[in-house]
């Protein structure tokens, strides 16, 4: 789960925070969703760490399901 892990270690190892305690999952169609790339000013990076619907009038019918933790 890389995508669910960077909740929980760069918090704390990187901003002093904790954890961000995730207690519902939002199971989108993969196919559905891009990623997009953003630019962290605070460390200069760029990465593709985000995520758009490819049609957003139709965000809500890709909805796979919930989970809840």
């Amino acid at each position: 789960m890389p995508l669910l892990e960077g909740f929980h270690i760069y918090g704390p190892n990187f901003h002093g925070k904790p954890p961000v305690r995730m207690e519902l999952w939002l199971v989108y169609d993969r196919k559905a969703v891009r990623s997009v790339t953003h630019s962290y000013a605070a460390t200069g990076q760029t990465k593709r760490d985000g995520f758009v619907f490819r049609d957003p009038t139709q965000a809500q019918g890709t909805l796979l399901g919930i989970v809840a933790v």
